[in-house]
């Protein structure tokens, strides 16, 4: 049996100044374990960067692949350490 966690911390959400984009940015860490006949035990499942996308995409911030002027797109998506992602997404002001 395993056991696979993803955690989402929003790190900061909104407008960053009046009349600014509105900007979503978090850390998602993903964590994988397996019981053994010794309890859990840390897995060696990383996910790809299409599972990080759509992780982000589904619990973040829908975005569009290809954006027009006034859609929400992605901006930032980096691994910080195996298993951590940072994503940045932002959506123009449009009023």
């Amino acid at each position: 049996m395993s056991e696979t966690s993803i955690r989402i911390d929003l790190l900061s959400s909104g407008q960053t100044r009046p009349y600014g984009p509105s900007v979503w940015e978090a850390r998602m860490t993903f964590s994988f374990r397996w019981l053994s006949t010794i309890g859990l035990q840390p897995g060696s499942w990383k996910p790809t960067e299409a599972q990080a996308k759509a992780t982000a995409r589904t619990f973040v911030r829908n975005w569009a692949n290809h954006p027009g002027p006034f859609d929400a797109r992605l901006v930032t998506l980096k691994e910080e350490t195996p298993g951590v992602w940072y994503v940045v997404i932002e959506e123009p002001y449009d009023d």
